[in-house]
């Protein structure tokens, strides 16, 4: 469950519709509905302003349950550890002359490892993991045992290993006078969001 969730039933909660909450927050009523709908990210002004209107604490806006179990996090940062080796494993086997084929071939294999390791941190979000790894950092916690594992490899994968792959990608194709692909554009644009969004 995300913000947009929880907001949603903080205000139904309270019998008010999206404009009346709007008027009460005063934000505009589209900005109420984008939020609940999962398409808009509220800023700290926003849930602060969401959250007097509602009469709550602005913490109140967040799921309650959003941490793993010291079982789940270890599972979660065994595949993290699997994912980080993936890509490190491809970048250490990256031809040192390679060839316009070569280059295809990594990037569709890139893009493999890339797609199944998206879906693992949208799996993460949903479950409100990756907020709350990253609101306990900002808020000056101290992340202990698996789940300090998990954040490390999050955070290496998204800020090295990853982006080590696609910069050789976009380096070797300014070789060959023609743009990265559509893929490594859309692959790096991906790390960024999610590096920004666990960047304490």
């Amino acid at each position: 469950m995300g913000v947009g969730t929880r907001l949603r039933e903080l205000r139904e909660g309270q019998n008010l519709t999206q404009d009346e909450l709007a008027q009460k927050a005063r934000i505009a009523r589209n900005t109420v509905a984008r939020i609940e709908q999962g398409r808009l990210s509220p800023s700290a002004d926003t849930l602060e302003k969401l959250a007097d209107g509602l009469g709550v604490e602005p913490g109140a806006l967040f799921p309650k349950k959003a941490s793993a179990s010291p079982s789940e996090a270890a599972k979660f940062a065994n595949d993290a550890e699997e994912f980080y080796a993936e890509f490190a494993n491809l970048y250490n086997h990256l031809p040192e002359q390679p060839v316009q084929s070569d280059l295809d071939r990594i990037e569709d294999k890139l893009n493999i490892h890339a797609t199944y390791f998206f879906r693992f941190l949208d799996d993460l979000s949903e479950r409100g993991i990756t907020d709350e790894l990253a609101r306990h950092l900002e808020g000056g916690g101290l992340l202990v045992g698996e789940e300090r594992r998990l954040y490390d490899l999050l955070r290496a994968t998204l800020t090295k290993a990853l982006p080590s792959c696609t910069d050789w990608l976009v380096e070797q194709s300014r070789r060959y006078d023609q743009a990265p692909g559509d893929n490594v554009v859309y692959i790096d644009r991906q790390r960024e969001r999610y590096a920004k969004k666990l960047a304490a």
